[in-house]
């Protein structure tokens, strides 16, 4: 498993590059660049100082409508990751199974790409889920 850390690491001079560099992007920007991905196959140790900032960017009405916005986005991407490391499937396989490329998968898993219905539909089949989408 890879495993990610984000450091708000000080510098001797009392900077702050990670914090310094997300608070210099525009609100839609830090919101999607403070979304963890969290499963099977990468996993992002936040620490401390990373929730602490996390918690206080939420207190921004602006900032907390993109972060909610993006939820929707990673829950699919996160299902499509459980769903393919569930059943032990690399990507390579998975593209075998389903006729998809796996640089697109990649880039689905990623959020680097918005899959189409008939693709999650093809990718469930692939993995021998059954897909729903349901409005809540």
């Amino acid at each position: 498993m890879q495993e990610f850390e984000i450091i708000f690491y000080e510098t001797d001079n009392g900077e702050k590059p990670v914090k310094d560099f997300l608070d210099s992007l525009d609100v839609k920007m830090r919101a999607k660049s403070t979304v963890p991905i969290i499963s099977a196959e990468r996993r992002i140790d936040m620490r401390d100082d990373f929730e602490r900032y996390l918690e206080e960017q939420l207190k921004d009405p602006e900032f907390r409508k993109e972060y909610e916005a993006l939820e929707p986005e990673y829950t699919i991407m996160q299902a499509m990751i459980d769903a393919r490391t569930s059943k032990g499937l690399t990507q390579k396989e998975l593209s075998i199974r389903s006729g998809i490329a796996q640089g697109d998968i990649s880039k689905l898993e990623n959020g680097n790409a918005n899959p189409s219905i008939r693709t999650l539909q093809r990718l469930a089949t692939a993995m021998g889920k059954t897909l729903r989408i349901e409005f809540l």
